[in-house]
């Protein structure tokens, strides 16, 4: 299986909100900033991510 990096540079108040979140959120089970990221980037978008395969896949067959 093929693995992607994917970079995303969160604005000055979601890396606020973040590091709060990550900070209360590694004291619950370890995890820091990436970790959350790395779930909400997979988590939310999945969906949007098969949606645009098979968009891609379409044009591509035609």
């Amino acid at each position: 299986m093929d693995s992607y990096n994917l970079s995303y540079t969160p604005g000055f108040e979601q890396q606020k909100r973040l590091s709060d979140l990550a900070r209360r959120c590694r004291e619950i089970s370890g995890w820091g900033v990436q970790e959350l990221l790395q779930h909400a980037a997979t988590a939310n978008y999945k969906a949007d991510i098969d949606l645009k395969q098979e968009f891609m896949d379409k044009i591509i067959l035609k």
